[in-house]
């Protein structure tokens, strides 16, 4: 199962992926006023719980842009964290 971060679209995106097909998509932030930063770990938790994770993960994927900075940083630093904790 991989976890996809799209954080090139306006609006951040978790997808769950399984045998090459999209299982849910779930945005992160709901309008452009909320950031990125403030709501990645709590959603990824909520999914994770939500979907029982917690072994089935294989691959991480972050888009590398184009797109803000500040959020290629920030979802690029969520995936290498989670990486590195999952390891």
């Amino acid at each position: 199962m991989f976890l996809f971060l799209d954080v090139v679209s306006p609006i951040p995106e978790f997808h769950i992926i399984n045998d090459k097909k999209i299982i849910v998509s779930i945005k992160i932030i709901q309008n452009l006023n909320e950031k990125l930063s403030d709501s990645i770990i709590p959603k990824y938790l909520e999914i994770k719980n939500t979907y029982n994770l917690g072994n089935k993960l294989t691959h991480l994927i972050v888009t590398i842009g184009p797109g803000s900075y500040t959020a290629l940083r920030v979802g690029a630093s969520f995936i290498a964290g989670l990486s590195q904790s999952m390891s």
